[in-house]
Parts: C-alpha cells; structure tokens; sequence
C-alpha cells in the first residue's frame, strides 16, 4: 500500500505485481460503484470487468467503476507491475 486507507478518506494507492501465470478473481465489488484507476507500469495484464477483457501493456491507464465480477490475469510467461488507484 503506498497509501494505506484512513478513517474519513475514500482514496486509496495500492502498488501492485503478479507474477507470470497469476489469477485473481473477485466475485463483486468490495464497494459497489468503486472507481479504479489502474496505471500499467510493466509487462501484460487482462483486466476483465463486468465480463469484458482488456488487454493491457506497460502504459495503458484503464478508468472504470466497479459493479460485478472483476478479475486480474498474468500470461505463463509474463508477470505485471501496475499501481491501482481506489476512490
């Protein structure tokens, strides 16, 4: 966490890796509605929201509000590095 959550504050920065051949799965929203920011520092990542992938490379800078499933997926041969914003 490059800026952990504090009483009264909705943002959040979370400094993220996954190494190659990772899965992460979420099956709702921590908090319905949940803006993310999700800035690709390095390597492949598909981020799939509400069912729609998005592949993603080092640059690539996805808005989105969350509503459902979401998931974070690495290739077998290439990990992520990406910092996640929260609001």
């Amino acid at each position: 966490s490059v800026s952990p959550p504090a009483g009264g504050l909705s943002g959040e920065v979370l400094e993220c890796h996954l190494p190659r051949g990772s899965r992460i799965a979420y099956d709702a929203p921590p908090k319905p509605g949940q803006e993310h920011h999700l800035i690709l520092l390095d390597g492949a990542l598909t981020l799939t929201v509400d069912g729609v992938a998005h592949m993603l490379s080092g640059g690539d800078c996805p808005r989105y509000h969350l509503s459902g499933a979401n998931v974070f997926e690495t290739a077998p041969d290439r990990g992520a590095r990406y910092l996640l914003v929260l609001i």
